[in-house]
């Protein structure tokens, strides 16, 4: 949540008081924004918890210097917006087998921008790794390209590769966050925090591998074996373990979700 991040953290005037959350809350929940309460519990939120997402907007509210009941109403505008905005980009649909994003593009964008997911930390943040700085410029122009042509073949609302993007984020707070939610018994809403490593002196004892690191009390900050989580390695030669289950026909289980999650990452059919 917000107030335990420790960006936020740093600018403590932006975080909402309990009253503008529950303002909030109580506006939303009149009859006449009946319709955007559901989207707001149904679409919108994360980790199930309505109250932590409206805590959210509450916090962006102020950072435009509402305050009190104009904070409320303005987290309830926000929410509005950002429900246009999911109805405008079809993020419902990109975990769906009807997704309009191709298999064959999906994989051409987990080959092109490296992308894995490493279990959580040890308060339940999935870590989501994207390695930016292993990504081919050149093999991420092809990739940008046949974007671009789906999104004028499928009349998609952005390029696909932006797309992809976020059908990754959309997995990781559909499905990973309150899966974590569930083990740790209080709302989950954002990714882990890395940490600046400070400099060891030359004489200090080596870290130990991850493999060595005990599992009781913490979940590795890396997952030495991510397993069903992990979606591509770098590098020609390497094999996407997932892809190749899923060629087989085997049901690819992810946290929480009857094996549907990872699954819906490689399968859908596509826009016709």
């Amino acid at each position: 949540m917000l107030r335990d991040d420790p960006i936020v953290l740093r600018y403590p005037e932006y975080l909402p008081t309990e009253e503008e959350v529950e303002l909030a809350v109580g506006l939303l929940q009149r009859p006449g924004h009946a319709e955007l309460w559901e989207a707001l519990r149904e679409s919108v939120s994360i980790g199930g918890s309505p109250t932590a997402d409206l805590l959210r907007f509450c916090w962006q509210a102020r950072q435009e210097k509402k305050r009190g009941e104009e904070c409320a109403k303005d987290a309830v505008e926000l929410v509005r917006r950002c429900v246009e905005t999911r109805r405008t980009l079809g993020m419902d649909s990109l975990l769906a087998t009807s997704c309009p994003l191709a298999p064959e593009f999906r994989e051409l964008y987990l080959a092109t921008v490296p992308t894995s997911f490493h279990g959580a930390d040890r308060l339940g943040h999935p870590l989501y790794i994207l390695r930016y700085g292993s990504v081919d410029m050149l093999a991420f122009q092809r990739l940008w390209q046949e974007g671009e042509l789906a999104r004028q073949r499928c009349g998609l609302a952005e390029n696909a590769a932006v797309l992809a993007y976020l059908r990754g984020v959309e997995y990781m707070t559909k499905v990973l966050m309150p899966e974590q939610a569930r083990l740790v018994g209080r709302p989950v809403d954002r990714t882990g925090t890395g940490r600046h490593r400070p400099r060891r002196h030359r004489h200090a004892a080596p870290r130990p591998s991850p493999e060595k690191l005990p599992r009781r009390g913490v979940q590795a900050r890396l997952d030495p074996r991510p397993g069903d989580r992990f979606l591509h390695r770098g590098g020609e030669r390497s094999v996407d373990p997932l892809q190749s289950r899923v060629a087989a026909g085997e049901t690819v289980r992810a946290p929480g979700d009857a094996g549907q999650g990872l699954r819906l990452l490689l399968r859908g059919r596509g826009c016709q």
